[in-house]
């Protein structure tokens, strides 16, 4: 379980950071929240916990930097267009992680793409809420799919 802890820790200090753009005052609400919160999810985890791969890691931190600052600019440039650019609805896409600490990685991950937000995992489907259908999503979520598999170091499967 420390080891979960610490795993959903990580993650969910990063996405704290991530959403309040490093704010130091965030903090005061942000740590206490983050601690509860892994240990929550740390305790509810329905599956051991997979160590990351540190060169993997590495590799992934651009991937994820890109893909949040074209996700913002996509969002706000939509936001601000006079004609609001907008076509929203679900997709469901069938992901091939293992079920466990890759495929919720990955659903927390997938919020990052532009103009999407994960909805639900349904036993390996997992629904996304798009601001475009039109964008290409599913070649966005086989390519954040390949590099979370590299990043615990897992092999993609038949959805379950």
């Amino acid at each position: 379980m420390a080891r979960s802890f610490v795993m959903h820790l990580v993650c969910l200090g990063l996405l704290w950071a991530l959403l309040t753009d490093g704010a130091s005052g965030s903090w005061l609400l942000g740590a206490p929240v983050t601690v509860l919160a892994a240990w929550a999810g740390a305790g509810l985890a329905p599956a051991p916990v997979r160590t990351l791969r540190p060169l993997a890691a590495l590799a992934f931190v651009p991937f994820f930097l890109t893909h949040s600052l074209r996700g913002a600019w996509d969002v706000a440039r939509r936001a601000l267009h006079p004609r609001l650019p907008i076509d929203p609805g679900r997709i469901t896409y069938a992901c091939r992680l293992p079920a466990g600490t890759a495929r919720t990685f990955f659903a927390i991950c997938v919020s990052l793409l532009p103009g999407t937000l994960f909805v639900a995992d349904r036993h390996g489907v997992v629904e996304v809420h798009a601001i475009d259908r039109g964008l290409p999503l599913a070649a966005e979520l086989a390519a954040l799919e390949a590099r979370v598999a590299a990043l615990f170091g897992v092999a993609a499967e038949a959805a379950s």
